[in-house]
């Protein structure tokens, strides 16, 4: 692949990326290590396309998927809300996965639905993936671990529904008044020559 001598911003994620063949290098990955080798996983959607100084076609596309994720966040949040905790065991629980943790990407934490249990006064037992019993030490109910499970699921989905309006509000206003713009040197670009 041709060098980059030229930098551009991601019209997806409006990050400042090198353009090996005039196209945004990938980027937003995650290195995945499993045994000698390693492996890339995800990628910013605006990696081989072309910077937003030159095109734009891609925002229209990010603003549409961004109000499709809006649309399906209102349906579980609506879903959370019908809820009752009195009629139902199963509960949203913030897991942490140590399997997943690491110095590099700190503590893994996923919000998992799980059937509770209780066989005593103070713990809660539910089923990992794996169908082995986990304990909670716990004094409430199990009405109560429903009630504040949906709480902070609920909450989650708040943020992720407020950081998707943002998203679309500012990619919006990005494509409001465009230009084409120069392209920016390697020389004169923030970047270190090296990063991709």
């Amino acid at each position: 692949m041709k060098a980059a001598t030229h930098t551009g911003e991601c019209q997806w994620c409006a990050r400042r990326q090198m353009l090996p063949g005039g196209v945004l290098a990938k980027h937003g990955y995650t290195v995945q290590h499993r045994g000698q080798g390693g492996y890339f996983t995800g990628a910013c959607s605006g990696s081989g396309n072309l910077p937003f100084e030159i095109s734009k076609d891609l925002i229209d596309k990010s603003i549409a998927w961004a109000q499709r994720c809006v649309a399906d966040v209102d349906r579980q949040i609506a879903e959370l809300k019908a809820t009752d905790p009195a009629t139902t065991n199963i509960a949203w629980l913030h897991v942490y996965h140590p399997e997943l943790s690491s110095r590099r990407f700190g503590s893994c934490y996923f919000w998992e639905k799980h059937e509770l249990s209780k066989n005593d006064g103070w713990r809660v037992f539910y089923l990992d993936r794996a169908g082995k019993p986990v304990q909670r030490h716990s004094w409430k109910s199990i009405e109560e671990e429903v009630r504040d499970g949906l709480a902070g699921r609920l909450r989650e989905r708040d943020g992720v529904r407020e950081e998707l309006v943002h998203y679309i509000a500012r990619q919006q206003r990005r494509i409001r008044d465009w230009t084409p713009k120069p392209l920016t040197p390697i020389a004169a670009s923030p970047l270190p020559a090296t990063q991709s």
